[in-house]
């Protein structure tokens, strides 16, 4: 006997932008019932976009601690979860004006490459391997302790949302270094070549 009653609930599962699973049901509209994944609002690779730094469940762009020189702006800033981007582009025929900007405190999503040398297992070597490859734009280095001469380098070559790292819940330290282009600024004309 095949029961042909109506189903008590219409619901379906997508998986969102923001790295959300979440389960719909109809309710006189759709509405989120559950979150599959369940793990904490920072926790998702795209909550913040790409370079968008979450704290708390709040969006902000990366800056240089103790600087007022931004190298990161909103996508939109009215909607800053959709990430942040460079000010200026990173340029493969400026290599020499890379640097990393280092961000304390911070971790991210992932901290296993397949890709990485044997070799790379400190932070020093991680953060000069990115510099010399210029499809890297971030070094990540995860390490127990305060022993930054043995860890995990994870050199993404996209680098999506990072977040406020919470040793308590993460229980390991963490580096974060993004890498940056430096703009040089013009050449100040030479007031001795003037013709006056």
């Amino acid at each position: 006997l095949i029961d042909l009653a109506p189903p008590r609930s219409l619901q379906y599962m997508r998986f969102e932008t923001d790295g959300h699973l979440r389960l719909y049901e109809w309710q006189n509209g759709w509405a989120v019932v559950q979150d599959v994944l369940g793990a904490g609002d920072c926790s998702y690779p795209t909550v913040c976009g790409q370079y968008g730094l979450c704290n708390n469940g709040q969006c902000s762009c990366p800056s240089e601690d103790n600087s007022n020189l931004a190298y990161f702006r909103p996508v939109d800033n009215r909607r800053i979860n959709l990430g942040c981007m460079p000010v200026t582009p990173i340029s493969c025929a400026s290599m020499q004006d890379h640097k990393l900007l280092a961000l304390s405190n911070v971790s991210y999503f992932n901290y296993v490459d397949s890709r990485a040398l044997p070799q790379m297992i400190d932070e020093e070597s991680c953060k000069k391997a990115c510099l010399r490859n210029c499809s890297c734009k971030a070094a990540f280095f995860q390490y127990f302790g305060n022993n930054t001469s043995q860890g995990s380098c994870y050199l993404p070559t996209q680098v999506f949302s990072l977040q406020v790292n919470q040793l308590e819940v993460t229980h390991y330290s963490s580096s974060a270094y993004l890498k940056v282009q430096i703009t040089q600024p013009p050449p100040s004309p030479n007031p001795s070549n003037s013709n006056g």
